[in-house]
């Protein structure tokens, strides 16, 4: 079966039409208030979590306790 043409451009991953989404995408992101502000909570988010906490523990240290207590709990 001959696969649709916008069907074979996608499967293909043709860097123009990837260039072309992102531009378009980041266009929508930074000219709409709305979807600027989602995209600045998310980062902001994503920041906080990834940022040590005052006693200076890590999100690397959180989830290493995390795995370590669940690791004893099963033995």
């Amino acid at each position: 079966m001959i696969p649709q043409k916008e069907e074979y451009l996608w499967k293909r991953k043709n860097p123009l039409l990837k260039a072309l989404y992102k531009i378009g995408l980041e266009f929508h992101l930074f000219t709409k208030p709305g979807a600027r502000k989602i995209t600045a909570d998310i980062l902001r988010g994503t920041a906080n979590a990834i940022a040590p906490e005052p006693d200076g523990i890590t999100l690397q240290g959180r989830l290493k306790d995390v795995v370590v207590d669940q690791a004893t709990e099963e033995k």
